[in-house]
């Protein structure tokens, strides 16, 4: 395992002034997974966005990590959906240019 994809949690608590009780909430409600390494907790670089968008919606709206489960998936089928509509336009483009 390469440390150097990992960011320790302390530090990560420190650079983004949130208590560590609320980054593993959010692993508790599976919006982040925190790696545990030689007795020392981690976040892999690719769960940092979505770690900074979790605070920036615990800031923004004063919802708690629960809450947040609830608003990640909305936004996920929200991203889903887009995804499929712009599919099915490229489809439709493929038959009208016919």
């Amino acid at each position: 395992m390469d440390l150097q994809e990992y960011v320790l949690v302390s530090h990560l608590c420190t650079q983004y002034a949130i208590e560590q009780s609320f980054l593993y909430s959010l692993q508790d409600n599976g919006l982040i997974v925190v790696t545990t390494i030689d007795r020392v907790d981690y976040l892999h670089l690719d769960e940092l966005g979505s770690l900074e968008k979790m605070i920036r919606i615990n800031r923004d709206l004063h919802v708690d990590a629960a809450a947040l489960g609830v608003i990640a998936g909305l936004l996920q089928q929200i991203e889903n959906l887009q995804n499929e509509l712009n599919a099915m336009r490229n489809h439709l483009a493929l038959y009208e240019g016919e």
